[in-house]
């Protein structure tokens, strides 16, 4: 039946098959969505399945069908997963169209008055999917939370694409979709039980769509699928890829049955829908926290054995042209290093500069380790100024390697690998290749002519690699020398055409000076300026409109007296909402120092630490106000221990100039584990580390972080200088305390947006987190080691839980210190032993001598991708400062043993303690500033004249 034939209306138009499982929560909002429809009810049949549920979801159902008007059904049987009931409500159907949409999700009130004047209309003819616009939401759908990543196709109200034409036009999202009963039926096609837990509608779509020569799909923008992005992240897509199915049977018997149904090679649009989901493989694997983490080593295995054998069916082409969602650039290649085993680079991207240093970064993607590379500068070889090569590794292993090279932004640069040379191209490795010389980079990232700028004609890029070309004088013409043409070889780079354009330069700049002054001239005298808004006017103007707020701040932050007060100011902050960390050592010693440096600290003013260092005479901010934001339009450097978004972005961006500030990572603690997913895309000017395993895991070769020394400095902390201090004044017999200081654990806790303020989730009393540090507390055989050896237990919650800890939830000979009532650092200097899970506080125990007891009863939960790091390069049993336990009996007896007579236990962890710290000498503060100080430097090669060393 054609579309334009009239529609036999014994038979429903359109089906819908609702699996239904579980969604007791989420189906009243979509049972009123299907109440708001819009439209002939006539046309529609419900059919509803229930898989086994086992909470009200059944009784909702049947409870809607018996009060309202639909044609709709409800079947029941035994839980056998999502495509199992769909599969049983498709046999069901009588519709001519049918779709299966999600009962946690919510439909437009015109969405199936749309679908069926559009399957009813001319313009269905032909047609295999109608395809419709899905809108992300959270809790309310009329506030979608984002743009669904394949978005783009329903940029107009309508349109039909051939996918043989246009095989980029992905959907498989069955929900969302509607497919010719007929041809199903006649293929005999069905949903696959073994794919699971996702893709299940990629494999059915793609089976579907194999039937036609020319499947023809129908993207309709003007109608809109609500999918809901569960809260509580417990639906089958929020949980996939902690199931071992993800990196098994969607491979085999989803992405490998598709191909091969398909033939080889596989058609363009089939292919592009595998990759689809093939390309949320190593996005998975890059988040902060992530379940990837927890595979096993043979569900590993087998992933990367699947993997393999899909990619050989895959084409280059489908790899590097795919545009159905973003793929990275290094995505992208590392997909085709994976698919072939090796990855030649045959580009260099020029990807930022450095204006204080004069220094360029250049990037590139090999599969070698350690490639051999050759760096020409102005045609001589050179070393660069600074280099590293970052292992891109997912799922545990290297797919590829990036090599960053600083060096100089003065002159014209080449780069040959394994002997050939590269085409350096300005914009990063996913641009258009062209040559560019030092001007054209200074000018794309940063507006400017470079300094002692000189007229380079040399293209970067190596004799042969990317030149254009020489152009043909036209009949009738003659050629003349052009200025901007490559000099012929072996002539003198700054002959006479390229002598002519300072002349030029000259020449236009007085011209525009000229216009400018005649427009002065000329224009009618201005009125007074209006005055520039103080920071009460700022105030009055919160809550109103951002764009208001805006202006303002900016003619606030531009006025003479407030950039007098601010002019390069050093902003410092630890937490929004306390201080006791890096930044505030940092600043009391710039104060007192180095007072020529226009130091100022952010801070809260609610907090109980802003009385205390308002007494003492800190310059304060109110983090968060809008002169928060004037200080930082007007600063040079923005110093945290926190790196937290709230931190790195302070503000709206969209809203005020480029900023000029630059970022310096201070850190809260001995980075010790691997924090690269976290930390490695946030824009660090500077980082700073305390020890040298530290500063050889972030900078080292094949490390996965992406920075070099250029980056990170080995300084040690400011704070390390305050606790020095402290232990040096301190009696032994005042060194008594057992402190008990756990950290965090990232699923106990909701964020709260702009804040380091922390949630706590329902079931927090419940989890094993709470039993164990509780249940230690609580027990009486602390408490009698503690009388017996005469000690004080003090229990120091992580900052991100103290709000959420009172001293009645605790035992009365367990002292409660929190950090906003007490200086964290003299509870450290007063301990006689430390316990702790895996905080870096670890290190500031050891720092000053103190032994530590590890108690960490969740190791394998906790390192499986459910915080915000994974293992790093220490390992506590073999790197760390005290006894590894893992349950409280063994805890207790560590205890014992290091309060009875430590001795013995103590001096195995003295040489590690000693390897660990090389700065013990009140110095740390300083060489963070002259580590700052050092990168404002230009760089130049060891032994050059001026004497400004390269590192």
């Amino acid at each position: 039946m054609t579309a334009t034939q009239a529609h036999d209306p014994r038979v429903p138009l359109l089906s819908l098959v609702v699996s239904v499982y579980g969604v007791e929560a989420y189906l009243p909002a979509f049972l009123d969505s299907l109440d708001a429809l819009e439209g002939d009810r006539s046309l529609v049949e419900l059919v509803f399945v229930d898989d086994g549920s086992v909470d009200g979801s059944r009784g909702l159902v049947e409870t809607w069908i018996a009060r309202d008007g639909f044609d709709a059904v409800l079947l029941s049987k035994p839980n056998g997963g999502l495509s199992s009931a769909r599969n049983a409500g498709m046999a069901r159907a009588r519709g001519t169209w049918v779709s299966f949409p999600d009962p946690d999700d919510v439909v437009a009130p015109h969405y199936l008055r749309d679908v069926a004047a559009f399957v009813e209309s001319a313009a269905a003819d032909g047609v295999s999917l109608v395809a419709c616009r899905m809108v992300p939401f959270v809790e309310d759908p009329a506030r979608p939370s984002s743009r669904h990543v394949l978005d783009g196709k329903f940029d107009r109200p309508a349109r039909v694409v051939d996918l043989t034409t246009s095989p980029h036009h992905v959907h498989a999202h069955a929900a969302s979709a509607f497919y010719r009963l007929d041809v199903i039926r006649a293929a005999g096609l069905v949903f696959d039980e073994r794919v699971a837990p996702v893709f299940e509608d990629g494999i059915f779509t793609g089976m579907y769509l194999l039937e036609q020569e020319h499947p023809k799909t129908a993207f309709l923008g003007f109608t809109e699928y609500y999918y809901r992005k569960r809260e509580a992240q417990d639906s089958l897509t929020d949980t996939a890829w902690s199931r071992p199915g993800r990196y098994g049977a969607i491979l085999e018997h989803g992405h490998l049955a598709l191909l091969e149904r398909a033939g080889d090679p596989a058609p363009a649009w089939l292919q592009q829908l595998v990759f689809y989901d093939l390309h949320w493989y190593p996005r998975a694997d890059a988040r902060n926290a992530s379940p990837t983490a927890a595979i096993d080593e043979v569900t590993r295995e087998r992933f990367f054995v699947l993997l393999d054998r899909v990619l050989a069916r895959l084409d280059d082409a489908t790899i590097a042209g795919f545009r159905a969602a973003g793929l990275s650039i290094e995505h992208r290649d590392a997909f085709l290093a994976r698919k072939h085993g090796v990855f030649v680079p045959d580009r260099v991207g020029v990807v930022r500069v450095d204006p204080l240093q004069e220094l360029q970064l250049l990037r590139y993607h090999t599969s070698s380790p350690e490639p051999a590379e050759r760096v020409l500068v102005d045609g001589v070889p050179a070393t660069p100024a600074y280099a590293k090569t970052t292992a891109l590794t997912y799922f545990g292993r290297p797919w590829l390697h990036q090599r960053d090279l600083w060096v100089t932004a003065l002159e014209p640069v080449a780069v040959e690998v394994d002997g050939r040379p590269l085409v350096v191209q300005l914009g990063g490795l996913h641009r258009t290749a062209r040559e560019v010389v030092p001007t054209e980079v200074w000018k794309r990232f940063h507006s400017r002519r470079p300094p002692g700028e000189r007229d380079w004609e040399a293209p970067y890029a190596l004799p042969g690699a990317g030149a254009e070309p020489p152009v043909e004088p036209s009949a009738g013409t003659t050629a003349e020398p052009d200025a901007e043409a490559s000099p012929a070889p072996g002539s003198d780079r700054r002959g006479p055409a390229s002598a002519r354009r300072p002349a030029i330069t000259r020449l236009r700049r007085v011209l525009r000076r000229a216009r400018r002054s005649a427009r002065r001239r000329t224009a009618p005298s201005p009125a007074a300026p209006a005055p520039r808004p103080t920071a009460e006017d700022l105030d009055a103007l919160v809550g109103g409109d951002p764009q208001v707020l805006a202006d303002a701040v900016r003619r606030r932050a531009k006025g003479r007296e407030v950039r007098d007060r601010y002019r390069d100011a050093w902003v410092l902050m630890d937490r929004d909402t306390m201080a006791q960390d890096n930044a505030e050592a940092l600043y009391r010693y710039l104060r007192r120092e180095q007072p020529q440096v226009n130091a100022w600290f952010v801070l809260r003013r609610d907090v109980p630490d802003w009385p205390r260092l308002s007494e003492e005479g800190f310059r304060l901010v109110e983090h968060g106000s809008p002169e928060h934001v004037v200080l930082l339009l007007n600063a040079a450097y923005l110093l945290s221990s926190q790196i937290d978004h709230y931190v790195v972005h302070p503000y709206d961006a969209s809203l005020y100039p480029p900023r000029r500030w630059k970022y310096v990572f201070l850190q809260h603690g001995v980075t010790k584990d691997d924090l690269s997913r976290w930390i490695n895309g946030k824009p660090i000017r500077l980082m700073i580390t305390a020890t040298p395993a530290e500063q050889a895991s972030v900078v080292g070769d094949g490390s996965p972080y992406r920075w070099s020394d250029k980056e990170v400095a080995m300084t040690g902390f400011p704070r390390h200088d305050v606790l020095l201090e402290k232990v040096r004044r301190l009696d032994a017999s005042e060194r008594r305390d057992l402190v008990v200081m756990p950290t965090w654990r990232d699923r106990l806790l909701d964020p709260t947006p702009g804040s380091n303020a922390r949630v706590l989730r329902p079931g927090f009393e419940e989890s094993t987190y709470a039993r164990a540090w509780f249940g230690l507390l609580h027990s009486p055989e602390l408490a009698a080691l503690a009388e017996r050896t005469d000690v004080r237990v003090v229990f120091a919650p992580h900052p991100n839980l103290e709000e959420h800890v009172s001293p009645d939830q605790l035992p009365e000979h367990v002292r409660l210190a929190r950090y906003r009532d007490h200086d964290i650092q003299e509870v450290v200097a007063r301990a006689r032993v430390l316990v702790t899970d895996y905080s870096s506080l670890a290190f500031e125990a050891a720092y000053v001598g103190t032994p530590v007891a590890y108690y960490q009863f969740d190791a394998e939960e906790f390192f499986a991708g459910q915080h915000a790091y994974r293992r790093g390069y220490f390992s506590y049993e073999q790197d760390g400062f005290g006894p590894v336990t893992t349950d409280q009996g063994a805890l207790l007896a560590a205890l014992g043993e290091l309060l009875d007579d430590g001795r013995p236990l103590r001096e195995r962890y003295r040489r590690r303690i000693e390897d660990t710290f090389p700065f013990r000498d009140g110095g740390c503060s300083r060489r963070v500033y002259e580590a700052v100080r050092a990168r404002e430097l230009a760089w130049r090669p060891a032994g050059e004249a001026d004497g400004v060393g390269g590192r």
